[in-house]
């Protein structure tokens, strides 16, 4: 029996996180519970449904540190608590962040704690760059294959988007320019993903940095429709929508270092 979760990384202001529980012979609700070793908190719930995948949605409070991210470690136990799974899962709830200027003159607004993904700090564009643009025609054949939602899986989602939209002789689309995007001497610019957009609302928007308008913004996250949706946020109320390609709507780069 082991757990896993669906948005592993949240921003400042906290949020909910999918659990799923699978194992086999797993009993009816199955107590899982978030730790936060630091302060010995915690977060608990009980899975509904049955059979081998069980879910819960657990919620995690803001984070109130403007000096480190907090970590939840989740477990699952089918003794209501006496005794845990080996294998876990891990929240982070990113750190409150004061508008730190990035390389670019941008804000950075995520810090995942180490460079093991080969990049430690992600960086919204400056406002002057943002713009207007659709993410991409609303015909069929225009799906992007392997687009993801994670945090970390924006450049590569973009990396995907634009080779589609250049074999489809596409131009002035949201993501290509993204990548086309100088600014400072900064070349490396890409289009969030849907978690990623999602940080960008909550440690930046929600905390009234970067001058962001409450309209809607694009994600490189293609919706679960695929050739007719991708997924987008409300910054006049940090809802995610799958939202047809074809319409225009803003867009703000983000560069990872």
């Amino acid at each position: 029996m082991g757990c896993d979760n669906g948005n592993s990384e949240l921003p400042a202001a906290g949020g909910s996180s999918i659990i799923t529980v699978t194992g086999t012979n797993l009993l009816n609700g199955i107590k899982v519970t978030a730790f936060d070793g630091a302060t010995a908190t915690f977060i608990t719930g009980t899975t509904s449904g049955s059979g081998t995948s069980q879910t819960v949605t657990l919620n995690f409070p803001k984070n109130e540190s403007t000096a480190a991210n907090k970590v939840y470690t989740v477990k699952a136990s089918l003794d209501g608590g006496t005794t845990w799974a080996a294998q876990t899962a891990a929240v982070t709830v990113s750190k409150v962040y004061s508008g730190e200027t990035g390389p670019a003159g941008g804000l950075v607004f995520y810090d995942a704690g180490d460079y093991s993904r080969g990049w430690r700090y992600l960086e919204a564009a400056p406002a002057a760059e943002e713009f207007e643009a659709t993410w991409g025609p609303q015909s069929p054949g225009e799906n992007v294959i392997g687009t993801q939602t994670g945090v970390g899986t924006g450049k590569q989602n973009t990396q995907l988007i634009v080779a589609a939209l250049d074999s489809a002789g596409e131009t002035g689309r949201a993501a290509q320019l993204c990548v086309s995007l100088n600014v400072n001497g900064y070349t490396d610019w890409f289009l969030p993903s849907k978690d990623e957009l999602s940080l960008m609302y909550g440690n930046l928007k929600v905390n009234g940095l970067g001058e962001f308008t409450g309209g809607n913004y694009w994600s490189s996250s293609e919706g679960p429709s695929n050739t007719q949706g991708a997924w987008l946020q409300v910054f006049g109320g940090g809802a995610q929508i799958n939202y047809q390609k074809s319409y225009t709507n803003y867009v703000r780069a983000i560069r990872a270092f």
